[in-house]
């Protein structure tokens, strides 16, 4: 709910926040399989917002938070993008920003069975009767390009649905192969 309510706010797509790394980061240092095992790994973050460093689980336990605290920080979520597919670490990224290093295999989603980070991209303007052409073509703009599916999610839901092996970590192979249909 907005505070002032004199604004409205349209709510156009899920903001889901993923835990990925590159291939080589895993290889090199594993892949944790529950929560409690990031305390094993680089977890990068961002510097300008601390709320963001708090990544929170659903475990069979219950609700689980865990602080990131890497050797590499960075207060641009591009930035910290890159130090990822450059296998400095893991870190906990909008699923729009990492759909396609995902698709191409350069990155791999960890911990999707836990993950509980979902926001909304929205857009938020005045509450007025009469809008100003501008504002409303954009927010037409925003509707059309949004719905039904936003276009991130295009051919890559299936890869959220992420298989196993047979020792439970994510198969880095069907992932590839379900987002490069």
């Amino acid at each position: 709910a907005l505070e002032d309510s004199s604004l409205i706010a349209r709510k156009y797509a899920v903001n889901r926040r993923m835990i990925v790394a590159s291939p080589e980061y895993l290889e090199k240092n594993g892949i944790p399989r529950k929560p409690q095992e990031l305390e094993n790994h680089n977890c990068l973050h961002l510097s300008s917002r601390e709320s963001f460093n708090d990544w929170h689980f659903d475990t069979p336990d219950g609700h689980v938070s865990f602080r990131a605290q890497g050797s590499f920080s960075a207060n641009d979520g591009d930035v910290l993008h890159e130090a990822v597919v450059a296998g400095l670490g893991m870190a906990r990224l909008a699923e729009y920003l990492v759909h396609e290093d995902i698709r191409a295999g350069r990155l791999t989603p960890v911990l999707t069975e836990y993950v509980h980070d979902l926001a909304w991209i929205s857009a938020v303007y005045p509450h007025k009767r009469h809008l100003s052409p501008k504002v409303r073509a954009f927010v037409d703009f925003l509707a059309e390009k949004f719905t039904p599916v936003p276009p991130w999610e295009l051919g890559f839901r299936d890869a959220r649905a992420v298989k196993k092996n047979p020792d439970g970590t994510p198969d880095t192979r069907a992932i590839q192969a379900n987002t490069t249909r």
